[in-house]
């Protein structure tokens, strides 16, 4: 603001009034019990540059017209912002419950910017009056405003001429959704007309078609839309991707300890000291399961090759020790050795009330799956970590016939097994200055039985000596390690292999998922484990963006008292979501609840330019004699300053969590998609509503706001 005002008095009117909005949505933050995390935050940091929006349109409007005459306008794109945030309260449980807050917050925000708007701007206007400057600096801006406007002015006329060709453009730029149309209709799709499904199979359904006709049609005509859902997000998430760096994670097999762990990694540590290369290392160890060493390199050998050697030398190293496993990566081809094959692609998640139907409604998933030729080896966990690995624990059974002959029982064996593996046993109690201490007796072989001693040690049952091999076993088995319980429902986890190509593996995915919440009884269910609580494939949460257009149409036509107008308004969205699904596919940034959210945004942030727009332009209408483009002209000129201003404070809000990287998460993906679509919606203001609110100028003049 002062860059472009380079007034004082501006500046501090806009901080004065950015300050009195958050005191005081801070009080209804208090009252509503507001907690600030990570999104309420997002919704704190969006909402500041709409607060400075509706100030910066407010002042710049009463500076120039000496009235208030802008607030409808300001009340207009801030209501439709806030009915944009409505659709948030519409979707499922486990999403609305992130994205509420961040709802909220900026309703609150958005509402106090209203009456600051209307009240307090006005009243430092009057105590700190902005004075137009008449110089020479003046006179040459006019000049060069009306040289842009009369280039403007041919453009539009020309738009008018070839209106058919701009909008086959946009929709072609936008896309349109072939794309979704199945490859063939099926037999049992008894809600189709036979003929017309024969019709299709032999047309659009054609093997030809399908295999290759139809990826490029997809291509030319999908559009940005096309491009935004088939292209493969980045996984680059984490990490500082601004240094070089390597890391080693560890893990050791159950019944190790943490110390065993940690020799094998002072062993590796002095391996690295030998490096003059190196700058540091660090050594974190939470348990056996999760360890990380993190090597940094001095400046000047981050981006040569020595990295890679060293890479090299500790994969060399790791397979030197044969106690634990590893994974090493951060520069080239990451490394393995580890055995297990813990990383299935395919996770179902069930949920229940009752345990023991919940394992029983999963094995016989399980024996489902196994049929699939393609399906390969199915296992029921009862958690799933992307560092964890599989459990096993040893199983012992026993044969009852066996069992009589030599006249022993279950709590026979038991009692005669707990002597071949001791536990510590407490002796006394020390009485000091610190209070108790207990005293534990231990026995020197105790945690040295092998499976072997199990098998062969002579045990004692009714007076007749045997060995439990002679009866029973006991054998190593892979087991879960907890029962897992989240709101009342016990957590199973249903994992495999499926071998084919990603396409078809949801297709089959698909249909277990549905035949299998067809049979579950009332309070079970199963869902992708994989997709999580976010699942972009979904398209219930894409279709409550049509509640949002359905809101801002309707809040328009009120106020404009039009039904084309708002039509207007509304056509200039799918611009700006064309500038986030650029942003997204051609970047390859995964998209999550922050793009969703960005989405939302758009839809309401984009209307507000194209609001104060046609409200200077329905106000001038009233000036007789003059030609719609040459008042239009004149309201784009009134409010392009503001709009620009507005449009760069909100990206440059956003931009602290673009430039903080992948690792932000929500923050980058929401300023991603926003400032994309933000600076789309430029290009829709200034070509594409201009023409199709000229076109409408010919209908029933709406009454000014």
């Amino acid at each position: 603001m002062l860059v472009v005002s380079r007034n004082w008095r501006h500046l501090l009117i806009i901080a004065l009034s950015l300050l009195a909005n958050l005191s005081i949505a801070v009080i209804f933050y208090n009252i509503l019990r507001i907690e600030i995390h990570l999104y309420s935050l997002a919704g704190i940091t969006v909402a500041l540059g709409m607060i400075i929006d509706n100030t910066i349109v407010m002042a710049d409007h009463i500076k120039h017209n000496k009235n208030r005459k802008a607030f409808l306008a300001v009340l207009a794109a801030t209501l439709t912002t806030m009915g944009a945030m409505v659709v948030i309260f519409f979707l499922k449980e486990e999403q609305r419950l992130n994205l509420e807050d961040f709802a909220l917050v900026l309703i609150i925000n958005l509402m106090v910017s209203l009456a600051v708007a209307l009240f307090l701007v006005p009243a430092l206007l009057h105590r700190l009056p902005l004075k137009l400057v008449r110089g020479k600096l003046f006179v040459r801006r006019k000049r060069r405003v009306v040289k842009v406007s009369r280039a403007y002015e041919r453009f539009l006329l020309f738009g008018l001429r070839h209106k058919a060709w701009f909008l086959v453009f946009m929709v072609w730029l936008f896309g349109l959704p072939i794309f979704f149309l199945p490859d063939n209709l099926k037999v049992e799709e008894e809600h189709t007309v036979v003929w017309a499904r024969e019709l299709y199979n032999k047309t659009l359904g054609n093997s030809t078609y399908v295999s290759k006709v139809k990826p490029w049609v997809n291509k030319v005509l999908g559009g940005s839309w096309h491009w935004f859902t088939n292209y493969n997000p980045s996984s680059k998430r984490s990490g500082d991707r601004s240094r070089t760096l390597l890391y080693a994670r560890g893990s050791m097999p159950d019944g190790s300890n943490i110390q065993q762990l940690n020799e094998v990694f002072l062993d590796l540590e002095n391996f690295l000291a030998g490096f003059p290369e190196v700058a540091s290392f660090v050594t974190t160890i939470y348990n056996i399961d999760n360890s990380e060493l993190e090597i940094s390199f001095l400046p000047e050998e981050e981006f040569r090759v020595f990295p890679h050697l060293l890479k090299n030398e500790l994969i060399r190293k790791a397979n030197q020790i044969g106690s634990a496993d590893f994974r090493i990566y951060g520069v080239g081809q990451g490394f393995s050795n580890v055995a297990y094959g813990e990383h299935f692609n395919n996770t179902i998640e069930l949920r229940g009330y009752n345990y023991d139907l919940l394992l029983a409604e999963a094995s016989i998933f399980k024996d489902s799956l196994l049929v699939h030729p393609r399906v390969q080896e199915v296992v029921i966990e009862t958690g799933n970590s992307w560092r964890g690995k599989p459990r096993y624990g040893f199983v012992m059974g026993l044969d009852t016939d066996r069992m009589e002959e030599v006249n022993g029982s279950l709590s026979s064996v038991y009692q005669e097994l707990l002597f071949q593996s001791p536990s510590d046993t407490r002796a006394a109690d020390i009485w000091g200055e610190e209070g108790v201490t207990p005293v534990y007796v231990r026995e020197v072989s105790a945690g040295q039985t092998s499976v072997w001693d199990m098998h062969n040690n002579m045990l004692m049952g009714g007076g007749k000596g045997f060995r439990l091999k002679d009866v029973g076993f006991i054998k190593r088995e892979r087991t879960g390690n907890r029962i897992q319980k989240e709101n009342q429902e016990y957590i199973l986890m249903v994992s495999y292999d499926f071998l084919g190509a990603w396409g078809l593996n949801s297709i089959v995915r698909d249909r277990h998922l549905k035949q299998l919440n067809e049979r579950l009884p009332v309070g079970f269910k199963a869902v992708d484990a994989k997709a999580g609580y976010w699942n972009p494939g979904e398209k219930t949460q894409y279709w409550l963006l049509l509640l949002v257009v359905g809101v801002v149409f309707l809040l328009c036509a009120v106020l404009f008292e039009s039904l084309l107008q708002p039509l207007a308004v509304i056509a200039t969205i799918p611009v700006a979501m064309i500038g986030l699904f650029v942003t997204f596919a051609a970047f390859k940034l995964s998209f999550d609840q922050g793009g969703y959210a960005a989405m939302i945004l758009l839809c309401g942030l984009t209307v507000n330019a194209s609001l104060y727009i046609i409200n200077d332009y329905n106000n001038l209408r009233k000036v007789r004699g003059r030609s719609a483009v040459s008042l239009l002209i004149k309201a784009f000129n009134h409010k392009i300053i503001p709009i620009l201003l507005t449009t760069i404070s909100t990206i440059l809000g956003l931009l602290p969590f673009l430039l903080a990287g992948f690792k932000e998460g929500f923050w980058f993906s929401l300023a991603a998609g926003a400032i994309g679509g933000l600076i789309f919606s430029l290009f829709a203001v200034v070509l594409w509503l201009p023409l199709l609110l000229l076109g409408a100028a010919h209908h029933k003049k709406p009454r000014r706001l």
